[in-house]
């Protein structure tokens, strides 16, 4: 006798990691944590000098390289992410409403739960944080302690 899930089964399976993955940002950060998102940095990334640099690798593979890459005298940092051949994916600077991050430091990384990244960050102005990326490796938010 064969028995068929439940309609209601496959709903909640469905809905539910997608309904987290949506308020993702806001679940895991409080007060004044974040979550903060970025803006396009559209200038060539070239020409700054490489602060931070960490590899994001996936079943034990590189799948991406990530950059910290310093601005202006060094008082800020634009985030690069550049494919396993060397290509810039997306430049993105973190934007925090109040106080400058500076410099960032890029710690370590590991999986999350929906395929991307978890990146252990360390801004030079501010306390360490958190910033996540995609499975496909875009920006999706930043937090951190203040």
């Amino acid at each position: 006798m064969k028995r068929k899930l439940p309609l209601a089964a496959v709903c909640f399976v469905a809905i539910v990691p997608s309904a987290w993955y949506c308020v993702e940002p806001w679940a895991l950060t409080f007060i004044d944590d974040g979550p903060y998102f970025s803006t396009d940095f559209v200038d060539p990334v070239e020409v700054l000098p490489v602060y931070s640099q960490i590899e994001l690798r996936r079943f034990g593979r590189a799948a991406f390289s990530l950059e910290s890459r310093l601005l202006a005298e060094g008082q800020e940092s634009t985030l690069v992410l550049r494919d396993t051949g060397g290509s810039v994916r997306w430049a993105q600077t973190p934007v925090k409403p109040f106080g400058e991050l500076g410099p960032i430091t890029l710690l370590r990384a590991s999986l999350t739960w929906y395929g991307g990244w978890r990146i252990a960050i360390s801004p030079k102005n501010q306390e360490s944080g958190y910033l996540y990326l995609s499975a496909f490796g875009s920006y999706r938010f930043l937090n951190h302690s203040w």
